[in-house]
């Protein structure tokens, strides 16, 4: 109900985030992607001062935008470690 309450606008709709991203920690990670062609979850977070938790939320949910696309990095042992990286002319600074 609170959630709703705070979607509502008047007629000029806001885009609002999705619900624990913050707008500043998401320009940080946006920010990465300008000198980096790909990083990990671990990478970024440690670039940006978050936990590889965080980093992963808002990479992810950078993926769901489209700024971003992720694949799979097979190492020669352990569990294969998910790369992400800009797609193809998505973000632009």
């Amino acid at each position: 109900m609170v959630d709703a309450m705070l979607n509502s606008t008047s007629s000029a709709t806001i885009s609002r985030l999705p619900k624990g991203i913050d707008d500043v920690t998401l320009e940080k990670v946006r920010q990465l992607f300008v000198n980096k062609n790909q990083l990990t979850a671990d990478q970024a977070g440690e670039l940006i001062g978050a936990s590889r938790t965080t980093a992963r939320r808002y990479l992810e949910s950078l993926i769901s935008s489209g700024e971003l696309s992720a694949d799979l990095s097979y190492g020669s042992v352990g569990r294969p470690e998910r790369t992400y990286f800009k797609t193809q002319n998505s973000i632009k600074v």
